[in-house]
């Protein structure tokens, strides 16, 4: 795969503010993509990025980037990143990671295979166990766009990391750390999203008020040794929610309806390296459990994949 490289100037803002240098990439795929229960089909894909970087009067250094694609939404906050850094760290705005988001196992496949590797952070995406969908339905304002502010500082092998969000009725926010020693990387991450709705009176159920809390924390690993590399992870997620529920139903005060849960990820990659050939597998697994209005359902999932990607 090769990327284009082109290279000019633009200015920011007005006359006397610093000049960034702009560079254009891109890169492209193409396969043959299929699986159980999936059609084989072809699938290919072009892409093309922009960055900006370059360097105040005062020593600051500043950048920017989205892909040609999400042109709009990067106008918008909503898509692309913008970062300012110095002694201080740095601070990126945009459609940034959280800070809990320590990394993830390595995937495998042309296409990701629907990332089935990815271990979710509430903080990164604001699902909150799909608490947004169910707002949408009802009729109520909750945004869940992925726009947040990031702060990274390093110092030697330790970096450490803060975030947050306030997108609408959604707001997280998030701490991490990783900690670089040799061939060995740890990394910890906190995070937290809530989010809130209250309907108005042209929903569905007018005057439905509804909350919903999630809590992650994540541990991660990865070891080298030569050209094998080892990443292990894993996540404990708490979930509380609370509906007004005898709006719903028409029953009286004290009805409503509470529900809490929680569930534990763990999952564990490895890359082997030959020549210009990359192995990699990976296997993960959830067990989940949640208790709603005392009764007790319990889940379990496990998602285990062993292919070779380049």
């Amino acid at each position: 795969m090769k990327k284009l490289l082109l290279a000019t100037t633009m200015l920011v803002g007005t006359a006397g503010f610093a000049a960034a240098e702009v560079t254009l990439s891109g890169d492209a795929r193409m396969g043959i993509k299929g699986g159980d229960n999936v059609d084989t089909t072809f699938t290919s894909r072009a892409r093309v990025a922009f960055g900006l970087s370059g360097e105040s009067d005062s020593g600051l250094s500043f950048g920017a980037s989205f892909r040609a694609d999400n042109a709009g939404g990067a106008a918008a906050g909503d898509a692309g990143s913008v970062y300012i850094s110095g002694a201080f760290g740095k601070i990126s705005m945009g459609d940034v990671d959280s800070a809990d988001n320590i990394g993830q196992l390595s995937g495998v496949g042309l296409t990701g295979l629907g990332d089935a590797n990815e271990v979710e952070y509430s903080a990164d995406g604001v699902s909150l166990f799909g608490f947004a969908g169910f707002a949408g339905d009802l009729g109520a304002d909750v945004e869940t766009t992925n726009s947040k502010v990031l702060y990274t500082y390093s110092a030697d092998a330790l970096t450490v990391s803060a975030s947050a969000s306030q997108n609408g009725d959604v707001r997280s926010f998030a701490l991490g750390a990783t900690y670089a020693a040799g061939d060995l990387t740890l990394g910890a991450g906190y995070g937290v999203s809530d989010a809130h709705m209250h309907l108005g009176e042209d929903a569905p159920l007018p005057g439905l008020h509804a909350e919903a809390h999630v809590k992650d924390t994540t541990l991660m690993a990865a070891y080298t040794m030569g050209s094998t590399t080892i990443k292990a992870i894993y996540q404990h997620k708490d979930l509380t929610a609370h509906v007004d529920y005898c709006i719903i139903v028409g029953c009286g005060d004290g009805e409503d309806f509470d529900a809490s849960g929680d569930a534990d990820t763990f999952g564990v990659s490895v890359d082997h390296t030959i020549d210009a050939l990359t192995l990699t597998g990976f296997v993960k697994t959830t067990k989940a459990s949640d208790a709603v209005s005392g009764g007790l359902t319990s889940t379990d999932a496990t998602e285990s994949l062993t292919l070779t990607s380049y």
